[in-house]
């Protein structure tokens, strides 16, 4: 049976887990999200058996983590290989992995199976430890829309907003300068120029919960402070003002001529 570490021993000198007590704490590697293991995180056993070779099955139900910081939830399992290089002794490390139930795509941690017999049955071969644990991943397929709207970003329909708006603007200074060149500055280059950067804005901060309404249960809703895009304002509203300052001059300047 599967036990939890005992917290009052997990660390303690002299501890069964002294050893290997290193493998609870952060670890962090560049592009990937920081994990946080706790003695929590394992389990282990114990068996009282005579010198030699023994065959030793160990079966469980093991809890998925969740990874919410991109924009689909990734599933992943982890099991931990960092304890074995405490073990006495270790021969080499056979792992294979049955998805014939899964019937999804999934990676792993482990590279290239050394041997494929089938889609649903990978088979890896090591000499040592590949690496201190074991994660089988799994993020679930989104639909084609929700993919595309992912592909463009908050901030690429922002963008495409904000073309449609600047053009849209400027046909609104055309016309009004068919009618007025005398006014140095006028009243829709002004407003325009207000009230425009302010709506694209809020509209990229709206576009995160959108996009997670098209990706649906699986989105992962994690996003940060979107809300502090708005300190942006004062900055994209002044640039968004001299461009049309500049249009809306080049249409006096010609319309006069």
């Amino acid at each position: 049976m599967l036990k939890e570490i005992p917290e009052e021993i997990q660390l303690a000198k002299g501890s069964p887990f002294e050893p290997f007590s290193s493998s609870f704490g952060i670890s962090e590697e560049s592009n990937r999200v920081m994990d946080y293991l706790t003695s929590g995180n394992y389990r282990y056993f114990e068996i009282d058996i005579d010198a030699g070779i023994h065959i030793v099955k160990v079966m469980y139900s093991a809890t998925f983590w969740i990874n919410n910081s991109e924009w689909v939830k990734e599933r992943s399992f982890r099991y931990a290989l960092s304890p074995a290089k405490y073990w006495q002794s270790y021969g080499t490390l056979d792992i294979t992995i049955n998805s014939t139930e899964f019937k999804k795509s999934y990676t792993t941690s482990l590279g290239s199976p050394s041997e494929q017999s089938s889609p649903t049955l990978a088979h890896w071969h090591f000499m040592s430890l590949p690496e201190e644990d074991i994660i089988i991943s799994y993020t679930p397929e989104v639909s084609l829309f929700a993919t595309i709207m992912i592909a463009i970003g908050p901030f690429g329909l922002g963008s495409l907003l904000l073309l449609i708006a600047i053009m849209l603007h400027g046909c609104v200074i055309k016309r009004y300068r068919r009618h007025d060149v005398t006014t140095r500055l006028p009243w829709v280059v002004i407003v325009g120029s207000l009230i425009i950067p302010l709506f694209v804005l809020i509209s990229i901060i709206g576009f995160f919960p959108l996009i997670d309404i098209c990706i649906g249960t699986e989105a992962g809703g994690h996003h940060g402070y979107t809300f502090l895009i708005i300190l942006l304002y004062p900055v994209i509203a002044l640039l968004y003002w001299l461009i049309m300052w500049f249009y809306d001059w080049m249409l006096r300047r010609k319309t006069k001529g």
